[in-house]
């Protein structure tokens, strides 16, 4: 919900900034006697359509575009977030479930059995969408720096009050991003590991030989915990976060020095 609301106070910002350049110009035309193109929300190719008589219809297209952008870029980076947070809402249920297999009737055997499997199964999970986005995270982290440093230039140079405040919202809205996947990933390792402690607090020693030597087999496999990486390099951490952060404020300071 964050998300989707800076996100579309950007678009409502940028919507409104243009409508007042409109109406500026607009006003200068008239005042002048001039033609001067009035400008659109997007650079969008519109072929040989004259932009003044058709410009009604131009408008509804770029609020419709604006629209579309915020719903299939939300929805991008929020279905990613929802993934991650499957999974680790998935490692805590099972964290759960172990600590109260004790208390459950039947075989706890069996019980543990299927325990196990649920595991097998969040990790061949948390793998296989690893292995689908690890290297669009890749590219996510290294174009998020340079955007936030690029917002900043920007920011910089800004004088109108609208401009500003969509610039910062956007910036707002890449920064929540960065740290948003940084935290939802690391909450995968940190439960993933987490599920060996809720496993040890149970009486596991009061329990048959097969039964100690499936839940040691657990422990074991839960502490090697699992990660969504970046690329074929670092996992994605908070400390990946604040190392965007600062790739950004590096960027920033040559890109600032070099426009001078």
């Amino acid at each position: 919900m964050l998300i989707f609301s800076i996100s579309a106070f950007i678009a409502v910002a940028l919507i409104v900034a243009n409508g007042l350049e409109r109406h500026q110009i607009e006003k200068y035309n008239q005042y002048y006697n001039d033609s001067l193109p009035k400008p659109t929300l997007f650079p969008l190719y519109y072929g040989n359509i004259d932009t003044e008589e058709y410009g009604t219809m131009l408008v509804i297209l770029n609020l419709l575009c604006a629209v579309t952008i915020i719903f299939i870029s939300t929805s991008a980076q929020c279905l990613y977030l929802t993934c991650i947070i499957f999974a680790t809402s998935m490692l805590k249920a099972l964290q759960i479930r172990f600590a109260k297999m004790l208390d459950e009737d039947g075989n706890i055997l069996e019980t543990i059995k299927n325990l196990i499997n649920e595991h097998q199964k969040v990790i061949m999970f948390v793998q296989e969408l690893n292995d689908t986005v690890k290297y669009l995270m890749m590219m996510d982290y290294l174009l998020n720096a340079v955007n936030i440093a690029g917002v900043v230039i920007i920011l910089l140079e800004a004088s109108d009050g609208i401009e500003v405040a969509s610039t910062l919202f956007y910036a707002g809205r890449l920064i929540t991003i960065v740290f948003a996947l940084g935290w939802t990933s690391n909450e995968i390792q940190i439960q993933s590991q987490a599920l060996a402690d809720a496993i040890c607090e149970t009486p596991w020693w009061e329990q048959r030989r097969d039964t100690q030597k499936l839940l040691h087999m657990m422990i074991v496999r839960a502490q090697c915990p699992l990660a969504i990486t970046i690329g074929p390099f670092d996992e994605m951490t908070i400390r990946s976060s604040l190392t965007i952060m600062k790739a950004a404020y590096s960027y920033g300071t040559i890109m600032s020095q070099k426009y001078r």
